[in-house]
């Protein structure tokens, strides 16, 4: 039960290839999925356990590992964001992504603390150069494998002039520092990092963040398996 055995051929050219090659057309979609996404008695509700790859829940639904397919067919958001990760390929997946330092300040860092500038610690003497900057978190992401200590100055010498501004935090894992905050509805709020924020608003990490968008992966609709083969032969019936 091969999902591509009955998709049509087309003739495609592959990068700069003069002459075109049969190739299946892998974006062939039929009607009838759409159907059965609309219909209550064809599928049923699935929470996807930790782990368990298509070809296993495959196996637990129908007794084959090789209706794997229709998992993705069914929930637009697996087929475009794609099947569940596991905690630990989340950790290294974050840790990949975000592989730098972040230190925090209360300070207005308007043209000053730029890009590509070294920044030193007085009292850690922790050094590191600025990658990036997120003012409305009063955040500076650094590359560095010291430790900035919160409450220490931190200085940068431009030219002629020192630059300087004290730490409310010091440095953090990328992917432990906050991505946003939430009010308690969970949606976004903006702050004022020179001010605070209400102890109602709720940070939310980036690796909080990339858990909570891979739980929303977790549940899927799966067609019911007294219906599985019938949907099978009306898709490969539409295919051809």
């Amino acid at each position: 039960m091969s999902y591509f055995t009955n998709f049509p051929n087309i003739l495609y050219k592959f990068g700069n290839e003069q002459d075109p090659t049969i190739f299946q057309d892998i974006s062939a979609y039929v009607q009838i999925i759409d159907e059965i996404k609309d219909n209550l008695n064809f599928y049923s509700s699935y929470t996807i356990l930790e782990g368990e790859r298509p070809d296993q829940l495959s196996q637990k639904l129908y007794g084959t590992p090789s209706m794997y397919w229709t998992f993705f067919l069914m929930n637009d958001n697996v087929r475009q964001l794609g099947w569940p990760l596991t905690q630990p390929q989340i950790q290294e997946l974050v840790a990949k992504q975000f592989p730098n330092k972040v230190v925090t300040t209360v300070a207005d860092l308007t043209g000053i603390f730029k890009v590509g500038q070294t920044i030193t610690g007085l009292g850690s003497g922790a050094t590191g150069t600025i990658i990036s900057r997120r003012l409305d978190f009063g955040q500076l992401v650094i590359n560095t494998t010291g430790t900035f200590i919160a409450g220490e100055l931190i200085t940068s010498i431009v030219g002629t002039t020192t630059q300087s501004v004290l730490l409310s935090k010091g440095s953090t894992v990328q992917y432990d520092t906050i991505h946003h905050w939430e009010d308690s509805d969970g949606e976004y709020v903006d702050i004022d990092p020179s001010v605070g924020t209400s102890a109602i608003y709720t940070p939310i990490t980036f690796y909080e963040k990339y858990v909570a968008d891979n739980d929303t992966l977790r549940t899927i609709n799966t067609i019911k398996p007294v219906a599985v083969n019938s949907v099978y032969r009306a898709f490969n019936e539409s295919l051809r």
